[in-house]
């Protein structure tokens, strides 16, 4: 017995987008508007700075913010390297001698090659 179904009947009553600007590079704008409307209070990103910095510093941060999108969208970013890190556990007091101690903290590291 075979079941299968036909997606174009799932999505019948949905507005089709055109791919256009689906695949457009990112806009100051656009990407002001997603860093705003993030969840101020989510954990911070790769680089330990989480949402509301980017809010707060815009004009100052902008640039970098930019150049990062426009790096992904065209293609050169090293997408690998920005999610490398290593878990490391720092002892908050001594003698650490069992895990409740210790504080986990991610480093990022850059890889060679």
């Amino acid at each position: 017995m075979t079941w299968g179904f036909d997606l174009r009947l799932l999505y019948k009553e949905a507005k089709l987008e055109e791919g256009d600007p689906l695949i457009a590079p990112f806009t100051e704008q656009v990407a002001r508007q997603t860093v705003c409307g993030m969840n101020a209070a989510s954990a911070p990103g790769p680089d330990g700075l989480g949402p509301s910095f980017y809010a707060a510093t815009w004009e100052t941060s902008k640039q970098a913010v930019m150049e990062f999108l426009h790096a992904f969208h065209f293609g050169p970013v090293d997408l690998e390297c920005i999610n490398r890190v290593v878990i490391v556990l720092i002892p908050k007091t001594a003698p650490a001698v069992t895990l409740n101690p210790f504080r986990p903290a991610g480093l990022l590291i850059e890889l060679p090659g």
